[in-house]
């Protein structure tokens, strides 16, 4: 029910009263939780800062590659540095969030 759902789960805050509202803010909290992952994977593996004129396919490959190396890295390496949830702040999530949106509009 649409209705029994607070805005971002606070604690008095307002009521979600429709499905756009439900949308928006699941899709808000996504963005921000995709936002939060690609600050994380560039802080570790550098080449994704470079602003290159690859193909997209390879752009594409590259995030992947970045992904399953991550993955073999927890994986195999049990004491491996692990990401922390303070590696990258607010700010910088916004830094990020600009950064792809004037990336878009060119």
């Amino acid at each position: 029910d649409v209705s029994t759902l607070s805005e971002f789960n606070v604690s008095g805050s307002r009521q979600i009263e429709t499905k756009e509202e439900l949308y928006n803010c699941r899709h808000s909290s996504l963005r921000t939780t995709v936002v939060r992952v690609f600050g994380l994977l560039k802080a570790r593996f550098p080449i994704l800062k470079n602003h290159v004129s690859y193909p997209i396919s390879t752009q594409v490959k590259v995030v992947q590659a970045t992904c399953v190396l991550r993955h073999f890295i927890i994986n195999h390496n049990p004491n491996a540095e692990q990401f922390s949830s303070d590696d990258i702040n607010d700010s910088e999530v916004s830094d990020i969030i600009n950064d792809d949106e004037s990336t878009e509009q060119t």
